[in-house]
């Protein structure tokens, strides 16, 4: 959920499937929400995702 007034149980999750010509390959990040705010939590997946995704693609990242 990106919003919710309920109290949130457990970590939060993120997701990432990338379909090349070597196939699919699915990758899962758990973020354990101890002292993160949501928009570091979104800094952190958009940096992992750009990781990822570069990887998929062969780049190497520092």
């Amino acid at each position: 959920a990106i919003i919710t007034d309920r109290a949130r149980r457990g970590p939060d999750h993120a997701f990432l499937a990338i379909h090349s010509s070597d196939g699919i390959s699915t990758t899962h990040l758990i973020m354990e929400r101890i002292a993160q705010q949501r928009s570091d939590q979104e800094i952190y997946v958009s940096r992992w995702l750009i990781t990822e995704i570069a990887r998929a693609c062969g780049v190497l990242c520092k």
